[in-house]
């Protein structure tokens, strides 16, 4: 279980197979590959299947500002401070 904080700049939040708990990131400034802070996964990771960043975007679920990915095995990212359905599938790198 972790804590993150973008601060200024591009970040990116690499997350492997294994890396269980609950993680959360503030201060997330999407855009993606496009440019500013992206969320880099392992494909599919914890056996989910994931293979595309469009595929990132069904396991979001919404809640006033924070969203909530599913990463499969008990795992999560939380991304708090977040306008809700304002993430893209740029915002994901899927490697």
């Amino acid at each position: 279980n972790d804590s993150m904080n973008g601060g200024v700049g591009n970040d990116v939040y690499a997350y492997i197979t294994g890396d269980n708990g609950v993680d959360t990131i503030q201060s997330f400034e999407g855009a993606g590959e496009a440019g500013g802070d992206v969320i880099q996964l392992v494909a599919d990771i914890n056996g989910t299947g994931i293979t595309t960043g469009a595929d990132m975007l069904s396991r979001i679920t919404y809640l006033d500002n924070t969203a909530r990915i599913n990463t499969g095995d008990g795992t999560e990212i939380i991304i708090t401070e977040i306008t809700p359905l304002s993430l893209t599938a740029d915002d994901f790198s899927i490697v």
